[in-house]
């Protein structure tokens, strides 16, 4: 994130227990940024928000399946009550399938966002 200069208090990240996401996670922090790190893994979605709350960080974990909408609001609603309002969206999260293009179903295909 090397010289950019980021506007606001508070990211959302989704995949925030994933390599990227963490990484991201740890970098908003590292510049006073309070982060909500949302995972289909919450454990590690938790380990990740430890650690940046072991550097001083201010950080909230949460288990998240962002294919599910309501699930999505709840996790928002949970962060503004918790951070404050949300001015950063990362989008981390990904889904891969376990098979090749041309064998994946319509419902996989739509669901891991090709």
């Amino acid at each position: 994130m090397g010289h950019m200069k980021i506007k606001g208090n508070v990211a959302f990240i989704t995949g925030g227990g994933g390599a990227i996401g963490n990484e991201i996670a740890r970098q908003l922090s590292s510049k006073g940024i309070a982060v909500a790190l949302a995972d289909a893994d919450g454990a590690a979605a938790e380990k990740a928000a430890a650690q940046i709350k072991e550097q001083g960080g201010r950080s909230l974990a949460m288990t998240l399946d962002i294919t599910k909408r309501e699930r999505i609001d709840e996790a928002v609603r949970h962060t503004r009550d918790i951070l404050g309002t949300i001015e950063i969206l990362v989008h981390c999260a990904g889904i891969y399938p376990n098979s090749l293009v041309q064998d994946m179903a319509e419902e996989e295909w739509i669901r891991c966002g090709c």
